[in-house]
């Protein structure tokens, strides 16, 4: 009897964690694509780029809150909206004096899929000049018509707002779906203009 009940409850235990497991993840999907290059977007033909995007709840203001109120004294240096598992999901990374901070919310129910935090062992690796001054720069809907409008139609899909080493100002990655095409581009998020590779 014992030895049936420990079996049952170390099948229930591994179910469990795999199941808490599997939900962070990523996906690997191998689909067939096409790369051309023009000038200073990509466009890439997929088979998902005529799916339904996600609803986005939760304001980018309030997952910014949320990273703040786990990460008082941090710093943004990235902000991501993309779609994973048919959610919307921000990735929001930052530091502080001590630590990396990163921090998953689902921008559908504004829950917390995930936090860490990684010593900071170079205090030199992050300055200002990586911090995002998400007040001064472009926001997420003008870089969104930005990028709509340069492709000449289309909705945006998943958006990136990070200080890369070869530019000097925050850079929006904004991805566009036209029918079965989708398209990266790029813009300064102080400027507005867009930015050639």
């Amino acid at each position: 009897m014992k030895k049936t009940l420990i079996i049952i409850t170390s099948l229930i235990i591994g179910i469990a964690i795999g199941l808490t497991i599997k939900e962070f993840l990523p996906t690997n999907h191998s689909y067939p694509v096409k790369k051309e290059k023009i000038s200073s977007i990509h466009k890439v033909s997929t088979t998902t780029a005529q799916e339904e995007a996600p609803i986005i709840k939760i304001s980018q203001n309030r997952a910014l809150k949320d990273f703040h109120r786990l990460y008082p004294n941090s710093k943004v240096t990235e902000i991501k909206l993309t779609i994973q598992h048919q959610s919307y999901i921000y990735d929001i990374v930052g530091y502080d004096t001590k630590k990396d901070c990163t921090i998953k919310i689902n921008a559908s129910t504004g829950e917390i899929l995930g936090q860490s935090t990684l010593r900071n062992e170079d205090q030199e690796a992050d300055t200002e000049e990586d911090t995002l001054q998400i007040n001064k720069l472009v926001s997420r809907k003008e870089a969104s018509q930005i990028a709509i409008q340069k492709v000449g139609g289309g909705e945006a899909r998943e958006w990136t707002l990070a200080v890369t080493p070869s530019h000097t100002n925050p850079i929006w990655t904004v991805k566009i779906v036209d029918h079965n095409e989708v398209t990266k581009v790029k813009i300064d998020a102080l400027s507005k203009d867009i930015i050639n590779n």
